[in-house]
């Protein structure tokens, strides 16, 4: 596979689309990122359509979800620009389903980027509320660990044996902390940088091809 046409391509070069006839492709040129959204109906852009394992079908998930998969593989410059080609059945088309449409991808970022910002403030409070006890465990083990090998009393063999004892209490007592601020804070902080992107999205509805 070229790098062209490779998923990961960085930005600057052209991704083909996955295939013509794909669900929902994308392409990206340099500071332009561009999806073309092709549905069996306008819902189908926020609730995906049921599977059925014994029907061919095009589309298994939602508009917005493979838009989602997408951005969460890639990075962009500040100044990168989005824009979404929705296709629709004829039938489905009316004068005002484009501004529609596009404040109802808006009405959804928005809901989203709430989420998200709570998530991160719950993630953020329960690593800060929890950081007082793993420090107080986090001293009572080096007490320990220390006392075990600076007592006169204690045999080296005895210390040795025992060693695993506080650095068990260290590990148990600092990791869950560290792993909340460090590490459950990054999706939320990274799913309101990718629906901020698909806020800002310019949206074009379009009939299906006959």
């Amino acid at each position: 596979m070229s790098r062209s046409q490779h998923p990961h391509a960085h930005q600057g070069e052209t991704t083909v689309p996955h295939s013509q006839g794909a669900a929902t492709s994308m392409e990206v040129t340099d500071g332009r990122i561009a999806f073309r959204v092709r549905l069996g109906e306008i819902a189908e852009l926020f609730e995906a359509p049921e599977a059925d394992p014994f029907e061919d079908q095009r589309r298994v998930t939602s508009g917005i979800e493979d838009i989602v998969a997408h951005l969460a593989v890639r990075r962009w410059k500040p100044t990168t620009t989005f824009e979404a080609t929705v296709v629709v059945p004829a039938a489905e088309m009316a004068d005002d389903l484009q501004e529609r449409t596009a404040a109802a991808v808006r009405r959804h970022c928005r809901h989203k980027l709430g989420e998200a910002a709570e998530e991160e403030a719950r993630a953020r409070y329960e690593g800060y509320a929890k950081t007082p006890f793993a420090v107080v465990s986090s001293t009572i083990a080096a007490v320990l660990f220390a006392g075990l090998h600076l007592a006169p009393f204690i045999d080296d063999d005895l210390a040795l044996l025992l060693t695993p004892l506080p650095m068990l209490l260290l590990w148990v007592a600092a990791w869950h902390p560290l792993e909340v601020i460090f590490y459950d804070r990054w999706q939320p902080q990274r799913d309101q940088v990718i629906y901020r992107a698909i806020e800002s999205m310019s949206i074009t509805v379009e009939a299906e091809p006959a």
